[in-house]
């Protein structure tokens, strides 16, 4: 018998997908996760407000919090929880995030 074989989407395919909850395409593959539990959510609040208040002090780049996009490869795009982009690569900040930030947290 013979077996099916999975297409992979693509990041230009998965970009074109219609706004909707919280998804990832890991190896090609739509990965979605339910919401986040109220202690997970209250240490991202705690540390994207640790985070941003040092870049507003200093002006060294930009921080982002989920969900949002983050393009590294044909088949990879990933939402994690926070991400800090440095001033001196802010060309990857695009409609969306085009290459791999300079920190991630998950």
């Amino acid at each position: 018998m013979p077996t099916e074989v999975k297409r992979k989407m693509t990041a230009l395919e998965y970009e074109s997908l219609p706004e909707g909850p919280p998804q990832q395409l890991i190896g090609g593959e739509i990965i979605m996760s339910p919401s986040p539990n109220p202690i997970h959510q209250q240490i991202i609040v705690e540390l994207t407000t640790l985070f941003q208040n040092y870049v507003s002090k200093y002006g060294s780049g930009y921080v982002y919090v989920s969900s949002i996009d983050v393009f590294l490869k044909e088949n990879e795009v990933y939402q994690p929880d926070i991400i800090f982009i440095s001033t001196e690569r802010k060309n990857i900040i695009e409609e969306k995030i085009k290459g791999a930030p300079d920190l991630v947290v998950e």
